[in-house]
């Protein structure tokens, strides 16, 4: 008997292992597509750098101005958040 509960044991022991497995195969692909996600954020924010840098070689410095009354409500508007 003590062989057929050896060999029991190792099937028991056969099957967590691949049940581990899948369960990690799982989590490789989910970080997988996070990482296809962060690569094409990736390549949008090199692009909008890479336009601005050359924005500014072509036009000079890019520059942020504030415009008087833009933060002011216009005609008709409360000025309280709708």
């Amino acid at each position: 008997m003590s062989a057929l509960r050896d060999a029991i044991e190792a099937i028991r022991s056969i099957i967590l292992i691949e049940e581990r497995v899948r369960q990690q195969g799982e989590k490789v692909e989910k970080l997988a597509a996070l990482t296809v996600d962060m690569d094409r954020r990736l390549v949008r924010v090199e692009t909008i750098l890479d336009l601005a840098v050359r924005r500014g070689q072509d036009r000079g410095p890019l520059r942020i101005t504030h415009e008087p009354g833009a933060d002011a409500p216009g005609p008709g508007e409360s000025g309280a958040g709708a």
